[in-house]
């Protein structure tokens, strides 16, 4: 295994996305499809050396342990809960990360009120309820993002 090709493929790829915070699936494909030598790292090693690197930035994976409801909730809304990576060098200021923060709450806030309209239309009141518990945790997370921005 080669750690320059790696660290070199991983390097183009950040630079040239629109994106710049990447899932970590879809940057560690990436470099399977890139690199003949790559089944040789596994995910775990490929993340551990993200990690260790001085030019990446992890962003841990959020921790559904004590809410798995709400995992659900930010996947159905397009949002992986995966681990992410960015080049360090794109990770851009406080006020922009916290208003791209504040756009994905509000997706998820309005495909709650959606799934809760739907629910109670069909008579689904537990199921509702679920979601109206979820829908207020969300708010709870945007009003707090409110001091970033």
């Amino acid at each position: 295994m080669d750690l320059e090709t790696i660290e070199q493929t991983c390097l183009e790829y950040l630079k040239q996305v629109s994106n710049p915070v990447v899932t970590l699936g879809a940057l560690f494909g990436r470099v399977k499809q890139n690199i003949d030598e790559c089944p040789e790292i596994s995910r775990e090693d490929f993340l551990a050396f993200l990690r260790a690197h001085e030019l990446f930035t992890v962003i841990e994976a959020p921790d559904w342990s004590s809410n798995a409801e709400m995992k659900g909730v930010f996947e159905s809304a397009g949002i992986s809960s995966e681990e992410r990576v960015i080049l360090c060098t794109r990770v851009p200021p406080a006020g922009e990360l916290s208003s791209m923060m504040k756009e994905q709450l509000e997706l998820i806030h309005r495909s709650l009120a959606a799934s809760i309209s739907e629910t109670s239309q069909d008579g689904d009141d537990a199921n509702a309820g679920k979601l109206l518990q979820l829908l207020e945790q969300t708010q709870k997370l945007m009003e707090s993002t409110d001091q970033f921005c």
